[in-house]
């Protein structure tokens, strides 16, 4: 039984199951080598317990230290992905920013009421979607990711880099959103709607 254990925790280490069957396999091959050492030669296998205890041991030194990397790369991993998303979510903004701008210049200036008058000539539907599905959410959501903020066309080149023209909606727990400014220019800035309740 402690070698069964003993592989059985080798090979399920990194579902971190090993660990159970680790534990098994080193007091079933401990209570094996007492058991065999008193029955004066009468049972034998000591080699297969002993094998099933150090399997169990390697077991259990390897979920350790799997678990011990996995607390070590959390903060950075969930770093990185905050990046990412960001980086996602600016990139987005961008491709709406340009089919919004594409979209004025026929339309004597004024953007869309709506993102779907985009689709067609200036977005095709599935990147509109996908441009407008929330970088922060893996379900679709009728809710868009942006949304576009009404201001006066044309904008003076003097306060183009401070009016919004598009503006992301983000779930209140994110710290900041992507806007584009009227000259172009994609940004992070704090998110509005921010939930500051620990």
């Amino acid at each position: 039984m402690s070698l069964l254990c003993g592989l059985m925790a080798f090979f399920t280490i990194l579902i971190f199951v090993g660990a159970f069957f680790a534990i098994i396999a080193i007091v079933s091959g401990h209570v094996a080598i007492n058991r065999i050492r008193h029955s004066s030669g009468r049972l034998g296998g000591d080699g297969l317990a002993m094998s099933g205890i150090v399997l169990g041991y390697v077991a259990l030194v390897g979920t350790s230290i799997l678990m011990l990397l996995l607390v070590i790369s959390y903060q950075p991993a969930g770093r990185y992905l905050v990046q990412y998303r960001q980086q996602q979510s600016m990139r987005h903004a961008t491709h709406l920013y340009l089919a919004a701008e594409s979209y004025a210049r026929d339309h004597r200036g004024a953007y869309p009421k709506q993102w779907e008058h985009l689709t067609g000539r200036y977005i095709n539907s599935l990147e509109l979607e996908d441009n407008l599905h929330s970088v922060y959410s893996f379900s679709k959501s009728k809710q868009p990711a942006f949304k576009l903020v009404p201001h006066q066309r044309p904008v003076l080149p003097a306060v183009s880099a401070q009016v919004v023209v598009i503006q992301e909606v983000a779930p209140p727990h994110i710290d900041s959103i992507t806007v584009v400014y009227a000259n172009g220019n994609t940004e992070l800035i704090a998110n509005p709607n921010r939930n500051f309740n620990p």
